[in-house]
């Protein structure tokens, strides 16, 4: 498991859901992987209340499996609910692309997004797959924040990454 450097005012429940849902994503921790609350407490320094409370947000996300008496385990891959995800993540990001034709962007945006996609082949061409995939996820909440959409972006990240779907399958563009 990857850890992660704590944010500054970052609570600890914030800080394991982070470090944990980064590591599901990226299959450091692999689907069907069983997590351990004693293990985790001591690999970041922290209590097991935040773990236990980062492992039930996790389980609303469908990221972890709680099974009382037994443990909790990284949820396995539902092929069903990628489609379903994949699906969501294209209705969505052609509405924002279109409102952003219809109602442009700034200046500021257009040379964030641009700044963002110079990193992103950078790192293509280095071949820094973790650090793509965040570059490649600023760059789409920048597109949704272009055209006033952020909640809407939040919405998105929150179902569509579910399931590591996307560490698994390419964003889908336009």
């Amino acid at each position: 498991m990857k850890l992660l450097p704590k944010l500054p005012r970052e609570n600890a429940r914030s800080y394991a859901i982070r470090v944990l849902m980064y590591n599901i994503q990226t299959l450091q921790l692999p689907p069907g992987s069983s997590i351990s609350e004693n293990e985790l407490s001591a690999a970041l320094s922290l209590s097991r209340t935040p773990i236990r409370e980062a492992l039930i947000e996790l389980s609303r996300m469908d990221l972890v499996e709680i099974i009382p008496q037994r443990g909790s385990y990284v949820t396995k891959i539902s092929y069903e609910r990628i489609e379903e995800s994949k699906f969501l993540r294209l209705v969505v990001e052609v509405a924002v692309l279109k409102l952003a034709c219809q109602q442009g962007i700034s200046q500021e945006y257009l040379d964030a997004l641009e700044t963002n996609l110079n990193a992103q082949r950078q790192c293509a061409q280095t071949d820094e797959s973790e650090n793509f995939l965040s570059l490649d996820d600023d760059f789409h909440k920048l597109l949704f924040q272009a055209v006033n959409k952020s909640r809407t972006y939040d919405v998105v990240k929150r179902i569509c990454c579910n399931l590591t779907a996307c560490a698994l399958f390419p964003p889908l563009r336009a």
